[in-house]
């Protein structure tokens, strides 16, 4: 005898089944599924850190700049003629065009000493 038996399942007992089976599934995925989203949110703030650090830099090197010209390291001093005046930048120089008045030039001065 013979009897082959073929699962179709449409009874009752199938339903109940798949449906114990798909619980057990969903069951067994959610730590899966909810570490999928801590990933993804993690990402997501390493990614903002990522540009946080990147604006830092940006404003450290501009810091770094305004102090170098804060200490007067980036000013020159030009003078027309050297000769007649010198100029010494410190470290609370300010930038700007500079002029000397000269009021008065003195008398020439001559010695003279008795040839012997």
């Amino acid at each position: 005898m013979s009897t082959s038996a073929v699962f179709t399942g449409s009874s009752q007992f199938s339903t109940d089944f798949q449906n114990s089976i798909k619980r057990a599934v969903d069951m067994a995925s959610l730590p899966i599924t909810l570490m999928t989203k801590d990933v993804t949110t993690l990402q997501s703030q390493s990614d903002t850190l990522d540009k946080i650090n990147s604006k830092f830099a940006t404003l450290q090197t501009a810091v770094k700049g305004m102090s170098a010209a804060m200490l007067g390291s980036s000013f020159q001093a030009e003078i027309s003629n050297t000769n007649v005046v010198s100029a010494t930048l410190g470290d609370a120089a300010q930038e700007g065009t500079y002029s000397i008045d000269v009021q008065d030039v003195g008398a020439y001065a001559v010695s003279m000493t008795p040839s012997n």
